[in-house]
């Protein structure tokens, strides 16, 4: 890069700069303008007049800020975009989990397993939350642990 294309390369920088600053502005005024204008429609008596938005004279906004320059390129139409996809139906909320295994338990087989309780329930309830509720359910003597889990082997519980 030569100093004639970084000066080149600058100054398209600072247009574009000034061209960003001009539809800030713009986009402020028009902020203004509607705030003014709900105003007057929910207290037509209590408004003063509006103030001008005050700007210096190297700030001053072009009649139409919106309207393209030519020396900025245009910009590019986007090829034929796939349709966004529906959002994922929202889980339902699942009912308390304990509630819902003592009603599910006479239906699991004698020695179970975690995906069992899954396939049973119809729903997939957190990890940690399942095992609170087995260990709590083991704890008042409803099921008992037959294995821990190691690695790859699920845990195993028993109904009693």
């Amino acid at each position: 890069m030569d100093r004639q294309e970084f000066q080149r390369r600058r100054r398209a920088l600072e247009e574009l700069y000034q061209a960003d600053l001009r539809l800030l502005r713009a986009a402020h005024e028009a902020r203004v303008r509607s705030l003014e204008a709900l105003w007057l429609d929910l207290e037509p008596n209590e408004l003063p007049s509006p103030i001008p938005i005050l700007l210096s004279a190297a700030e001053q906004v072009p009649a139409s800020p919106l309207a393209p320059n030519p020396e900025l390129p245009e910009p590019v139409e986007a090829e034929g975009l796939p349709p966004v996809p529906a959002p994922p139906a929202a889980p339902a909320k699942s009912p308390d989990l304990r509630t819902a295994l003592e009603g599910i338990l006479p239906a699991l087989p004698t020695v179970f397993q975690k995906k069992d309780v899954v396939q049973a329930l119809g729903w997939s309830p957190s990890r940690s939350s399942l095992y609170r509720v087995l260990s709590d359910m083991a704890a008042d003597g409803l099921l008992e642990f037959v294995s821990y889990s190691q690695g790859r082997l699920p845990s195993q519980y028993r109904r009693v």
